[in-house]
This record gives structure tokens, sequence and C-alpha cells, in this order.
């Protein structure tokens, strides 16, 4: 029996697209989604062609919120909306700035021991390192099987009419063609075929895409288009969406429509066909598709197991698969389709010899061995993206708007968002993200908007005015002493009149700050990275505790050089919690007494001052794992007054709502 034949170890999808910002992300995530559903090998890439190094001093106004990962990573955004799309976590490894490729590049030569280093250029060095590093990492999100070769989702961001992005669409040929001329040292990259690869650009306007164009940017032409209105939202993971895509000939042109995820399994089919070229197989190839039907053929080398595998993931591809079963010595056909739940067994020939073996005849006249990058399918259903209306307003600015995310509910429940960065979404998207998918699961069809305010607005005379309209109030994190006393009053309003509250980091920071000016009588209360001078720092540097010997050191975990340089003790990713039994924390997370939960901050509740607040009813319901440092407070007599040090957003998926959000949204309703 003849040999497998040799693939390569990876496959890649690259999507990009012709404009910046037409959320090409949601394309990742929609296909990380449906191979994480199928728990096949797949990893996923974001380039960045920023010259930072991190995300995390960016200013969220201008880039967006950084996104935390579970190791510590602070990233480009659109990592969280992937990984909220799939069961699994992603590691800081899956987003590449071009800073950062510059920075390694340094740190090698700086470990060489020779004492001269080499020239370094862009079309050689830096361009080996990204080839490199898109080959190899991150590390797969499931282990795989044999005869699957693992998938590789590379976004590159920014677009291709870029010229900070061009070196990053350079990777793709040089994938093709093999590592440019002089790598570096145990610089290795085979050779690949372009069937490896899909090729996946979003756009606003189709027909603008040309040959010419392609060819002055210097790129390959893409497999398919997506059409960006399509993915207006992040969150198009309802299990019966269907996205759309347009087939690109050679020229540009776009021909049918077709369905991603059927596309991507069949693609996938494909590939795993090549690796069974030693099997006696045969594929129809009808209109110019993939293969549809796939013809198996037992004999005396090969193993029925071997033809039931090719069967079961001919299903999965939504192929049909047909076996042709030898009897004796004589050539007897039949047709029996396969199934994982009934396996293929020996048919009686008698009763359908004749007419099996007319099938068998029209199947072969149709018989292809080649297997073509298109397929053609109906696409019935497009994205119905939510309505925005204009409302009274309130930032800085005075204006503000209500996004109704529903409108099966003539009253929605509306949530004041209060924080520093509301003039961009983007800044809090992790935050609203949570909202919309713990709606969506636990109040599906419910009517909910947001109600946008900048606390700088706010003052004693007009607060309570300004959030009269509100159900709940969620301070998210932020940093910088601006709107600090218009947060306070917004965490007055919400404590004094019973309206769900959610605090996120700097939200409980100044939620403890508001308890203790308001209840405890400590005028003037607040953190000592906003005023120094403050009598009562009720919000103090860890390291600063550290040093005072008021607690004694935390488990932190590893920041980047840039935060560390701000910052100094940073607690960052996941990290170990204790919850106290019989508060509304324990309620929340179903009796647990320990859960991982994800981290950003350098500062924290003084616990010096914080028993104070606790003799005038202010709950500690959450501690560090040393049970020294309180992370999550509460009023136990108030509807939902919660807040926490950790980032539950971050932690949120949008099959599985973070507890915490489940919590606040359901106490709306109360």
């Amino acid at each position: 029996m003849a040999d497998a034949v040799e693939t390569t170890s990876n496959r890649f999808i690259f999507i990009f697209s012709d404009e910046t910002n037409t959320s090409k992300t949601a394309l990742s995530a929609y296909i990380a989604s449906h191979l994480d559903r199928m728990h096949y090998p797949y990893s996923y890439l974001k380039l960045s062609p920023t010259l930072s190094l991190t995300f995390g001093n960016l200013t969220p106004t201008s880039a967006g919120e950084a996104f935390i990962t579970h190791d510590g990573g602070e990233v480009d955004y659109d990592v969280g909306i992937v990984e909220r799309s799939i069961s699994k976590v992603l590691p800081r490894t899956s987003n590449l700035t071009l800073g950062q490729a510059i920075q390694a590049l340094y740190r090698q030569q700086e470990e060489q021991k020779d004492t001269g280093y080499a020239y370094l250029t862009v079309e050689r060095d830096l361009l080996n390192y990204l080839v490199d590093y898109v080959q190899t990492m991150p590390p797969y999100l499931y282990e795989p099987r044999e005869h699957q070769t693992p998938i590789r989702i590379v976004e590159i961001g920014g677009s291709i009419n870029n010229r900070s992005a061009r070196l990053l669409f350079s990777v793709i040929p040089t994938i093709l063609d093999g590592s440019p001329s002089g790598p570096l040292p145990g610089f290795t990259c085979p050779k690949f075929h372009r069937s490896d690869m899909l090729l996946l650009m979003t756009t606003v306007t189709p027909e603008r895409l040309s040959l010419e164009a392609m060819d002055i940017q210097h790129l390959l032409m893409p497999d398919y288009l997506i059409l960006s209105n399509t993915l207006k939202e992040t969150d198009v993971l309802d299990d019966g969406y269907r996205l759309t895509a347009l087939k690109c000939d050679e020229t540009g042109h776009y021909t049918t429509d077709f369905e991603v995820k059927e596309l991507i399994s069949k693609w996938n089919f494909a590939w795993y066909l090549r690796s069974r070229e030693h099997l006696p197989l045969r594929t129809s190839r009808r209109l110019k598709t993939f293969p549809d039907e796939v013809l198996l053929e037992e004999t005396k080398d090969v193993q029925l197991a071997e033809l039931e595998d090719v069967a079961r993931n001919a299903e999965i591809a939504g192929v049909k698969s047909e076996f042709i079963m030898g009897v004796s010595t004589s050539l007897t056909t039949a047709f029996q389709h396969c199934s994982s739940e009934e396996p293929s067994q020996t048919v009686s020939v008698s009763s359908i010899y004749t007419d099996s073996t007319a099938q068998l005849s029209r199947f072969i006249d149709e018989v292809s061995y080649e297997h073509s990058s298109e397929v053609h399918l109906d696409v019935d259903r497009t994205l119905q993206s939510s309505e925005e209306f204009v409302a009274r307003v309130v930032t800085a600015a005075t204006t503000l708007r209500c996004k109704n995310e529903h409108k099966l509910e003539l009253v929605p429940r509306i949530i004041a968002i209060v924080g520093k960065f509301v003039t961009r979404e983007e800044s809090y998207l992790s935050v609203l993200e949570a909202l919309r998918s713990t709606f969506r699961r636990r109040r599906p069809g419910y009517t909910f908007s947001f109600m946008w305010i900048d606390p700088t607005v706010l003052n004693e005379e007009n607060y309570c005015t300004i959030l009269q309209p509100a159900h709940g109030i969620i301070l998210p994190g932020g940093f910088g002493n601006v709107g600090v006393d218009g947060l306070i009053l917004s965490i007055r309003y919400a404590r004094k009149n019973n309206i769900s509250f959610l605090g996120l980091c700097l939200g409980m920071q100044m939620a403890i700050c508001e308890f203790a000016r308001n209840e405890c009588g400590m005028k003037g209360a607040n953190s000592s990275e906003m005023d120094r001078e403050t009598p009562y720092p009720l919000i103090h540097s860890i390291q600063a505790m550290v040093e005072m010997e008021i607690i004694k050191p935390l488990q932190a975990a590893s920041a980047n050089q840039g935060t560390s340089a701000k910052y100094g003790y940073m607690r960052l990713g996941d990290l170990p919690v204790h919850i106290r039994p019989g508060t509304i924390a324990s309620k929340l997370y179903g009796g647990r007494k320990v859960a991982s939960e994800r981290h950003w901050h350098s500062y924290g509740a003084n616990m010096s001052l914080f028993c104070r607040l606790e003799e005038k009813g202010l709950v500690g319901s959450i501690w560090d794992s040393t049970d020294q440092l309180v992370l999550g407070i509460e009023l136990p007599e108030h509807k939902f007054f919660f807040a926490t040090q950790f980032h539950p957003e971050f932690a949120s998926k949008h099959r599985a709502p973070h507890e915490i959000f489940v919590g606040f949204i359901e106490s709306l309703y109360k």
C-alpha cells in the first residue's frame, strides 16, 4: 500500500480588509467559534501594524480598551472579541505588534555570544521573524489528532492600503515561496502550497477590487470577499446565523454567494482527503465545487475502519459518503450511506445489484481527482443590526447617546455607564459585550439601552436629574484624577436610591471612597493615585502597603516592561480569589469558595483603614488567595450594590456570561 501523501504541519486562514475598521475581527471570531465547537485544533493571531509595545498604556479614547489575557498580556481588544466567542482562553502571544517584533530582534542580538552584531534589515530579519512567528505562535487550543492538520487564523490589522501594514502582508507570499534569502540562524520556513491557505478579505465596496490594485500592493488576490455590513456586530454567533462570502476569481471579479462555515468545513475535508490518497477514494466534483460526494471502495488492502473514518469526516463536512463493498472475487457493488451511528456493513447482493451498478456508472462519469477551492451554497439570512435612536444627551459636550439593543419591549432597561472614556464605545467594549450576552442568554427578547455619562458634568445640582432614568449604574475601569467627584456622586445616587450598582476596578475603589466619605465621616477620602495629599488614602499602592508592612507580599504576575516601569508592582492576569460564605458573592458563584479571576491593578484597598468601613456595614466578600487584600465588596441590604477590584468582563463569554453580570442584570427586574 502506498504511503500517505506528505503534508505541511500548518494551514492558514488569513483575514484582512481593504479599508480600516471593517469588522474583520468579527469574521475571525465567527470562524474560530465554528472550529472551537468542532474541537478542531486551531490558533488565532492578530498582527498589529503599530510600533507600540503594549496596549495597556494607550489612551482608550484613541486605541480602545486593552484586553487582558489569562497569562497577563495587555493586548489589542480584538483578541478579546475572539476569546469571548470560544470556549478556550487565548494567550498573550495571540497578538504581535511590529514594535514587539523589532524589540524581539534586539533581544536576540543581545543574547548572542559574539561581540559583533549582525546588520539587521527589514526585508530579511524582521520579515523572517514575522514569518517564523506566524508559523509557530501561539500554541494550538486543541491537540491535533491523527490526520488533523491544524489551522492558524491570522488576522492582519490595518488595511491593504496602509503603508505600515505592508510588511505584515508580505508574510503571505513569503510563506508560500519559502523564506527570503539569508534567514536568521535556526530559521526554517517550509514551502507551502496555495491550497494550504484561504485568503478572506472584508470589504465595504467589492466592486473596487481589481487585479491591478492588488498587483500594485504586491498582494495575492483573495479567495473570498465578506461584506463588512454583515459584520457590524461582534456577537454574530447564533447557531442559525449564516455569514455570506463572495467567491473571487483570478481577475478580482466576484461571483456567487457562499456560506462561510460550510466553506471552512469542506476546505478542511478536501485537505483531509489529500492525507488519505493511499486509500481507494473517488470524489465527485459537480459544478466545480469541493467534493460533494466521496466513493469508498473496500479492498483486501484497506481496513474498513479507515474508510469509516473518512466517512465520519465527510459527515462533519456535509459531504455524502458511499461505499463500494467487495464480495468474494466478483465485482459486486452496493451504495450505503455511512455515519458514526450506523457503521457500514456488507449488503445483500441479490436485491440491489442492478440498481447500484447503474448508480456507480453515473457516479464514475463525474469523478474528479482534483480538489477545487470553490463551493456553491445558498445563503438565506442576513444580520439584523441594532438601531440607534437619539435621546437626551449628557457628556462633557452636553451630549448623550442611548443605544436601543432590542425592540421587543416598549420600556427598555436603561444602564448608565459612568466612565472617563465614554466618547468611544470601544473603551469599554468588554463590559458592553458582557452585558449584551447576559441579556441574550438570561433575558432574551428584552429591551435594554446604554446611557453614556461623562462624570465631569455631574455636580451636586444636576446629578439626580441626569441619573434619574437609569435602572442600573456601572462604573468601569479607568485611571487619572479627572472626574473623581462625578464618579462618587453617581455611586452615592445608586446607594441612596437602591439602584443596581456594579463597580469594576476603579469602580470599586471609588465605591470605597464614597462610603468612607459619606458613611464614615472621612472627608476627602480618596486614592493616593489621584490625590497624594488626601488625609484618608482609602486606596493605596500595593507595593507601598507591602513596604509599610500593612500586608505581606501577594501573588503577582509578570507585566509588560512598559507597565511595570510606570506602575511597579502589578497584579495581572488570572489569579485565585477566595469567596466568603454567606455573602451575595457566594450566591453569585453558586457556593464556591475559590474562583479564578482576571486582574489588572497595582492599587488596592488600604487594609489599615478598611476595617472602619466594615464597622459601618460594608462587607468584604471576595479576597485574594492569602486573605489579606479585599477584592470584592457589597452591601447586603441593598438590591444590588457590588464591586470588584478584578475585571469579570474579561472572563465573560458570549455563551457563558460571568456570574457577576448575571446577578447585575437580574437585579434590574427586582
